[in-house]
């Protein structure tokens, strides 16, 4: 090990690409918590957004912000710009410089694929590389077991059912609980009022199978006529993200006369904006690790109602701090939206509960955790 390395080089967080999703963001944030405490941070990206998504501007507009307010934190940014699913040995020669160049003191890496490379390629290197499973959802258990295990010096798990999947692949020594975090004070809305009627709800979560907005749309489609044999008229909910079911979506939500009721927003680089404008929030996933959007509903007060996926447990109690109800069930999911709809006091008492929640999840007791694994890992090491 280098003399860099023991006196601290930079932690460097090693990510896909820059873009609003929940690791992604989490990245984004814990870094630049990191480097406000002092210390040496660099983010390293696969891809750019105009290598895998080519003439989305929405997404290249994310990416420039992200870039911005990473490079004003004093966050060095480095992208290959790796193409999807090819330019492997690329991106190993790639990574192998950047390590020789900045002698890391510690290397963190999230999702499979990215871990996968980063392995490859820095696996002669001394300095401890560290996983984030955000997830429960293991998609190569026996790359885990067999490799992964191997080269990672430890696993952190941001909840306890991602701690319970993991073990199975994982040995406990080597595995940490580290919820995630925000800075929950920057989403708190102090005017917020939950006793006027109620306009617009909001969904935030990329548009792909797991986040199940299929479901979310039969919901809508079921509230609206309810709501319409009372003589009422149905608020709107605003979907924030991008990915491959926008078009199948989108033929369902016409398909279903919902053009004014489910509303394909799009990626926002505002999501404090978003949720300050909205009065519910609705996540209808079959599967979420430790949601980094749902902390920000919490934390932004908003009420919420929520399917039964495993890591809610970790953070909501059913008619205390959220509606939940359960996976794929879209009678329900009406039922539950209906019930807030109708009941000023109800929405008031599940947001207020959920914001004091939001708190434990705090970004500085999440970084510190972090940083006391790396120095750990430093002395074991030396």
């Amino acid at each position: 090990m280098t003399e860099r390395d023991t006196k601290g080089g930079p932690i460097v967080h090693v990510i896909g690409e820059l873009v609003a999703a929940g690791a992604e963001i989490f990245v984004y944030q814990l870094t630049q918590k990191f480097k406000s405490s002092g210390r040496d941070v660099e983010v390293w990206t696969f891809y750019k957004a105009t290598d895998i998504h080519p003439g989305d501007e929405k997404a290249a507009e994310v990416e420039r912000e992200m870039l911005k307010g990473l490079e004003k934190a004093g966050i060095t940014v480095r992208q290959i710009g790796k193409t999807p699913r090819a330019d492997y040995r690329l991106t190993w020669r790639t990574l192998k410089n950047w390590a020789e160049a900045a002698q890391p003191y510690i290397v963190h890496t999230h999702l499979e694929e990215i871990s996968f490379h980063v392995c490859v390629a820095l696996r002669s290197f001394n300095f401890p590389i560290v996983q984030t499973m955000h997830n429960e959802n293991i998609r190569r258990p026996a790359l885990l077991r067999h490799f992964f295990s191997r080269y990672c010096d430890r696993f952190i798990c941001i909840s306890d059912q991602v701690e319970a999947v993991t073990l199975k692949y994982i040995d406990k020594e080597k595995c940490v609980l580290i919820p995630n975090g925000i800075p929950t004070d920057s989403y708190v809305n102090p005017t917020r009022d939950y006793h006027v009627a109620v306009e617009e709800m909001i969904a935030v979560g990329r548009l792909a199978e797991q986040k199940n907005h299929m479901m979310l749309i039969q919901a809508m489609y079921e509230l609206k006529n309810k709501l319409q044999a009372e003589g009422k008229s149905c608020p709107c909910v605003r979907i924030y993200g991008s990915g491959p079911l926008q078009q199948i979506l989108a033929t369902e939500i016409e398909r279903l006369n919902l053009t004014t009721e489910v509303i394909l927003a799009g990626i926002t680089t505002d999501i404090k904006s978003c949720l300050k404008e909205s009065q519910i929030y609705i996540m209808s996933s079959i599967a979420e690790g430790m949601s980094i959007s749902l902390l920000e509903a919490m934390s932004a007060g908003l009420p919420i109602v929520i399917t039964a996926v495993s890591g809610v447990a970790d953070l909501l109690v059913d008619r205390v701090s959220a509606l939940i109800v359960p996976i794929n069930d879209s009678h329900l999911m009406a039922e539950a939206l209906y019930e807030l709809l109708s009941d000023g006091n109800l929405r008031c008492s599940l947001g207020q509960a959920a914001s004091e929640q939001a708190q434990r999840f705090d970004i500085s007791v999440c970084a510190d955790r972090h940083l006391a694994l790396y120095d750990e890992l430093i002395s074991i090491k030396k």
